[in-house]
């Protein structure tokens, strides 16, 4: 019996350890998906890509610095396969959704690493 509990105690241990290994599908996105790759590659300056999910969907925002001190910047959000959800210029609201920000969470910061 006291085997039985020990082998339950080691698998559930085993089992609830694992976590999300995958971000929209793959394991690197940075690497994976052509759009982010291709958009780094591109002009990598003043360029911040996070992992955020809104209203339970994953993807990506964008901040991209105008000038030097990045107090001038556009931002975007695209799903997974790089759809170009909302975007704003100059810290304006644009077309992202009145609640974005409570809507949507940080995951973290995938550019620059």
């Amino acid at each position: 019996m006291k085997n039985i509990l020990f082998v339950s105690a080691l698998l559930l241990g085993i089992c609830s350890c694992k976590k999300q290994d995958t971000y929209c599908g793959v394991k690197d996105p940075l690497m994976d998906i052509n759009s982010i790759k291709e958009r780094v590659e591109r002009d990598p300056s003043g360029l911040w890509i996070f992992k955020r999910t809104y209203n339970g969907k994953e993807g990506f925002y964008y901040k991209v610095c105008v000038n030097m001190d990045c107090k001038i910047y556009s931002q975007y959000y695209t799903s997974c396969e790089g759809e170009l959800l909302y975007q704003s210029e100059n810290r304006s609201n644009g077309s992202f959704p009145a609640d974005f920000k409570s809507g949507s969470t940080y995951l973290e910061r995938l550019y620059p690493e």
